[in-house]
């Protein structure tokens, strides 16, 4: 489904007070950021290790659905939750698992992003280039 028609307006629910709230969609991507940043990382820790953990059970449990070699990764873990809360809403929706969802997708980036390998900064001092410059001098450059 697409949609083709202007861009709507953002609409915000009026608080008591006449002060307008942020919309839905930003309630719920803070409240995805609080929970992984704030009490359950304080609780249960830095979560690359525990979804390693999470994928290594996975891994042991359906190993003879897997080819030789091949492992559940952290970042399976972030995409199997969402697919939980996903199987949940079709029983009912709650506006807790649409949170959860948001944060699973912002924790499943994370992993993506700490299993890519850092990139060597390779620096070639090894022989400077010797050119000559507008005044006759020459010019050593790195």
């Amino acid at each position: 489904m697409s949609y083709d028609g202007p861009i709507p307006p953002v609409i915000y629910d009026v608080e008591v007070g006449g002060v307008p709230a942020p919309p839905v969609r930003a309630e719920v991507l803070d409240e995805a950021k609080n929970l992984t940043t704030g009490d359950r990382n304080r609780d249960y820790g830095d979560p690359l290790p525990n979804f390693q953990d999470t994928a290594d059970l996975l891994t042991v449990q359906f190993r003879h659905k897997f080819k030789e070699g091949e492992r559940f990764t952290p970042s399976d873990v972030a995409k199997i939750m969402v697919h939980v809360k996903m199987a949940r809403m079709i029983k009912r929706s709650k506006r807790d698992n649409w949170v959860d969802i948001a944060g699973y997708a912002g924790l499943g980036a994370e992993c993506d992003e700490r299993a890519q390998p850092k990139q060597a900064v390779k620096l070639d001092w090894a022989e400077p280039k010797v050119m000559p410059c507008a005044t006759g001098r020459k010019q050593v450059y790195p």
